[in-house]
């Protein structure tokens, strides 16, 4: 169904309590009814400076909304020490690789970025 919606997980990903990260993959799932041409990644605020994580900088709130979710200015993967602290800074999150979107969208994003990979996908 090309309107579903769609959570994708990491498989090598733990995030402890659990209880916490679904209750912001279910806001994320209710913000792609509201917005189903984006896709949403979740992010968490950093306990320390680590450099083998990805991180992403939050942009401006999505129209409407009250804090969450808000675009993304850029993603930075396992930055040096200088970049995690200036992304710190600025209010970057880890990454946690988990996505939220409609499988339409996300299709759509794999023949744009993925072009020589999506026909492995339509033999399933």
């Amino acid at each position: 169904d090309p309107d579903a919606t769609v959570i994708i997980y990491p498989s090598d990903h733990f995030i402890y309590p659990e209880g916490r990260i679904m209750e912001f993959v279910v806001q994320a799932a209710v913000a792609v009814e509201r917005f189903p041409n984006r896709v949403i990644p979740l992010g968490v605020r950093p306990e320390s400076l680590n450099l083998e994580y990805g991180w992403m900088e939050p942009g401006v709130v999505l129209k409407g909304e009250n804090g969450r979710p808000r675009s993304v200015v850029s993603f930075i993967e396992k930055p040096g020490l200088a970049e995690a602290r200036n992304a710190m800074v600025r209010g970057a999150l880890w990454n946690t690789f988990v996505m939220v979107g409609r499988v339409k969208k996300l299709w759509e994003l794999g023949w744009r970025y993925l072009p020589d990979m999506m026909h492995l996908f339509e033999i399933l």
